[in-house]
């Protein structure tokens, strides 16, 4: 078992880490927060289309396996370390590739976007084949334009996905990095100064979107099995 003093160290590091990367009051610090909360009773997780600096690499499983189909990412978050065991695969056939199927928690961080309806369909049947708890699902509200920025980085969106269908799906829905008016492609702010829309847009998050998903940005999908 752990010492105090040896939970404590990594607790501190794990804080220092996380601000730096991630600025008070920013969306993707908000994000992480909700994640660590949701993930807290998981020993073993398998985090879909992972890429190369996944917020999972800031968190203490068991297990952590990475999936990607991105070869060029997955080498990146190989070096870091960022997940224990790592698999190249496609989203819509990685169970094939699994070494076990049974992890407490599946996720899937801005994937499912970049899938077709049916794929994306088939991508939650396969998170609840592999997990025993839950599944986490994180996608922007509604269909978002993107284009790919280079050939074969997988950021082309395909699909959107509405909370009333996630809901009927069986999820339970909340919403994510504030008002969707404020957001656009790669869900960066449209308007300037971006300090003081970021601040708004963190406001509204925490006073509103967070309950009122049909509002937000991005929606954060999560069903228990």
């Amino acid at each position: 078992m752990k010492s105090n003093t040896k939970i404590s160290d990594e607790l501190l590091s794990t804080f220092q880490a996380i601000k730096k990367e991630y600025p008070i009051m920013s969306s993707n610090r908000t994000n992480f927060i909700f994640l660590a909360k949701i993930l807290n009773d998981c020993e073993s997780v398998l985090d879909i289309g992972c890429g190369k600096n996944s917020a999972l690499r800031f968190m203490k499983f068991l297990s952590k396996t990475g999936i990607d189909a991105y070869q060029k990412d997955l080498e990146i978050a190989q070096l870091n370390k960022t997940h224990d065991q790592f698999i190249h695969a496609d989203a819509k056939n990685f169970i094939e590739k699994l070494p076990h199927y049974e992890f407490d928690c599946a996720v899937a961080i801005d994937l499912i976007e970049h899938l077709s309806k049916e794929d994306g369909l088939k991508l939650i049947k396969s998170m609840e084949f592999c997990s025993v708890k839950k599944i986490v699902i994180y996608t922007p509200n509604g269909f978002l334009p993107q284009p790919s920025l280079e050939p074969g980085d997988y950021q082309e969106h395909i699909s959107g996905w509405e909370v009333d269908e996630m809901k009927a799906l069986g999820f339970e829905v909340y919403g994510a990095i504030g008002p969707k008016f404020m957001r656009g492609a790669f869900h960066q702010l449209k308007f300037r100064p971006i300090i003081l829309w970021g601040i708004a847009s963190s406001i509204l998050q925490h006073l509103w979107c967070f309950k009122n998903p049909k509002s937000a940005a991005g929606i954060w999908c999560v069903k228990y099995l």
